[in-house]
This record gives C-alpha cells, structure tokens and sequence, in this order.
C-alpha cells in the first residue's frame, strides 16, 4: 500500500452523516448536532466531489449562505457536493486541544473536482531512542524526528515511534539513505558517517527574482518510502539528492522563500531535478487587521492578480490554527472585502477557536498559480507578544504535493 492510497483509506475509517456502504468499508458522517434543514437537492443542482487527504473530526459544507449539510459519500475519501454556484466547506481536524480547522469558499466555476486537507498533530506513539554519532556537521532524519550538529562526532538521540523508517542523514556535500529500517526497540546506530558511506549531492543553482533584501530560505521535501525529510538550506544553490537515491514512488517539492519584517513571499512547485525559476511576488500593501473577544478579520485595499486569498490565525503557545481560504471567483460571486473565520456550522466545537487575548498571529495570504509552480505573498502580525513570528504554514507544503501526486 502507498503512503496515498493509506492516506485515503484513513479517511474512511474516521470521517463524518448518513452511513453509507462502499464494500467491505463503512464511512461514517456523523455531526454533532442536527442539521440546520434539509438540502435543497433541486436548487443544488452542481455536484462538486471532493477528495479529502485528511482524518477529519467535522466535514461539513454549504451551498450559498445556505444551511449547512452533510457531504455524500462517495467512496474511499471521495465526497459528493451538491451546490448551485458559491459554496462554503468546513473541515476540522483535531486531537484534544490541538486542532487545524479550515472554513473555505469556492464556486462552482473553480472545478467538479477539489482537494482538501486539514492536519493536527497526532497522539504520540510509543517512542524509543535512536541513537548515535554523525562523523560530520549535519543532520539526521528518522521516524520524522530530526536533529542537526553544528560539529564533528558529535552525539544525536532522537525519539522515533516502533516500526519501519527510513533513516536521511546528510551535510553540505553529502547524503546517506538507509530505507525499510525496523525499529522495535531502542537501538544504537553507531557512527553515521555521511561522507565515507554517502553518495555526493548535486548542485543545482538556483534563478531567484525579486529577492531583495530579504533573507532566504529554500526547503526541499523528500517524502521516501515510509519517511519524509526536509533539506533546508539558505543558498540560492539547492543541494539535491542524486537521481540513484531517489526512487520512483518517492516525491519531493521545492519551496523557496523570502523572510522580511512582517512580511513572507514564496514559491513552490514538484521538483523533478531542474531549476523551475521563481520571480517572487511583491509584498501585500494596504492589509489591515481587526479583532473581537472570538475573531480576526482581514481587510485589504487593491489586490494584484491572484487566484485565492487565505486568513491565517495561529495560537503563539499551542498547535491550534484557523483558517479560512476563498477562491478568486468566490471573491466575486459574493462581493467580499474581507475575511472572518466566523461560519459555525452544527458541531463545530466552541474549543476549535484560537484565544484571542493570549499571544497568537495572524496573517493574509494571496495567492497565485503559474503553470506547475504557486506563489505566496503574505502580511502577517504578532498579537499579545513582543516576538515577532509567521503563523504555521505546517501541512501545506504537503497538501500541495499530496494533491499534486493525486492529479499526476
């Protein structure tokens, strides 16, 4: 079974209405509360199916400022929709006070066919220790639990759960995969030495426009076999694994950003081992936020071209976001000039919202698409705090892949 195809089926055992049948497998949407009414099956007359890379805790959506309903099943992670024009979905993942819940707004003009992801972190699993020594200055990787030494023969430990790992330990030059290791018990690896036992990255340079003054920061994701490992680097030379390490089934996506005061700009795109170029977009002007006891709203003034706009509000202290995405056409359709996370459809728990009157952050989002690359261009703010630091953008880059890797 591939990571995707796991994915998938995780939804079915986990989401949210009416118990549907597909097989041997049962999907279950159930809500917390009753629907507001009934659909009105003749006025939505567009079906949307909607793919879902989430375990969702609610999945809701409705058409226009409707009552909310429940989505169709329609097979292993596959939802039906049936809207007129604008619609609006609410999907929340969440595991006890960690949660990432995602209020979107599309049209019916913006595709038949959507993906949607929401993640929140998981209930740890039983963890041993891995450890050992890096010959070299560089990183580990396994189990998703990673360190960096900034030395030689220096010691690492990390706490990875049981079962099996692909093991990444790379430095400025060189890279070591050990794939399918099982971990069962606490295990000592020894010395890993990434330049007698590794293979030598390739240097690609990279064409960055409109960089500026800011800092930069290139992140390549590299999902394997039954890990992931991000390469972080700060050059605009990306190094990248070899073609002989990286196996067909494997994925890896490119993002490339500029960090200012208050300000975030980034492009992303599937890497394939080529300089996909990136003229990063200006910095939004004209963005304003307001705040009540229990929502954020986004103003701006003249938008550039774009293809959706995202609020973004962060708890400074907790894994606890909301965020609302629209699409240009909803946009449109619905005239807005501003965006609140304030839709709460039946069972959308009163915890599922971000503590305004501690530290958090807050941010507006536009977004554009151009070809197989996308562009990020963000304001964002610290509240309640003297740090100043970007909301999470955790999950996203691996939405895009994972929807890419869907559509290819």
């Amino acid at each position: 079974m591939t990571k995707l195809e796991f994915v998938v089926v995780a939804v079915a055992v986990a989401a949210c209405g009416n118990t549907t049948k597909q097989g041997n497998n049962k999907i279950m949407l159930t809500p917390d509360a009753p629907i507001d009414t009934a659909p009105d099956a003749e006025a939505a007359a567009n079906q949307v199916t909607v793919n879902l890379f989430a375990t969702p805790t609610l999945f809701m959506y409705r058409d226009g400022q409707g009552a909310w309903q429940m989505p169709e099943a329609a097979g292993l992670g596959k939802f039906h929709l049936h809207v007129t024009n604008d619609y609006e979905t609410v999907l929340v993942c969440a595991n006890g006070a960690a949660f990432q819940a995602v209020l979107q707004g599309s049209t019916f003009a913006d595709g038949a066919t959507q993906y949607l992801f929401c993640d929140a972190p998981g209930a740890a699993g039983a963890t041993v220790d891995v450890t050992g020594t890096l010959a070299e200055a560089g990183t580990i990787a396994i189990g998703g639990a990673t360190q960096t030494t900034s030395s030689a023969h220096a010691s690492f430990d990390l706490a990875v759960t049981t079962g099996a790992h692909d093991l990444v330990a790379y430095d400025a030059s060189n890279i070591y995969v050990s794939r399918g290791q099982t971990i069962s018990a606490a295990t000592a690896l020894g010395t890993v030495d990434t330049d007698a036992s590794g293979t030598a990255m390739v240097a690609l340079p990279l064409v960055i426009g409109n960089l500026g003054t800011d800092k930069l920061q290139t992140e390549l994701e590299w999902s394997l076999t039954n890990d992931y490992v991000d390469l972080i680097g700060s050059s605009a030379t990306l190094e990248t694994p070899p073609a002989s390490l990286v196996m067909q089934d494997d994925f890896q996506f490119l993002d490339v950003s500029a960090n200012g005061t208050g300000t975030f700009r980034d492009g992303s795109t599937e890497f394939t081992g080529s300089d996909p170029g990136f003229t990063l977009p200006d910095a939004p002007t004209g963005v304003s936020f307001a705040a009540t006891s229990t929502a954020v709203t986004a103003t701006w003034g003249t938008l550039p071209e774009y293809d959706s706009l995202t609020e973004f509000v962060d708890a400074a202290n907790a894994p606890q976001q909301q965020m609302m995405t629209v699409s240009q056409s909803w946009v449109e359709a619905t005239g807005a000039t501003s965006l609140t996370f304030d839709a709460m459809p039946p069972g959308y728990d009163s915890a599922w919202q971000v503590d305004l009157a501690s530290p958090y952050f807050r941010a507006l989002s536009i977004e554009t698409i151009s070809g197989t690359s996308s562009y990020d261009s963000e304001v964002y703010e610290s509240v309640n705090s003297t740090a100043l630091r970007r909301p999470s953008r955790a999950g996203r880059v691996r939405a895009a892949a994972l929807r890419a890797r869907a559509q290819r």
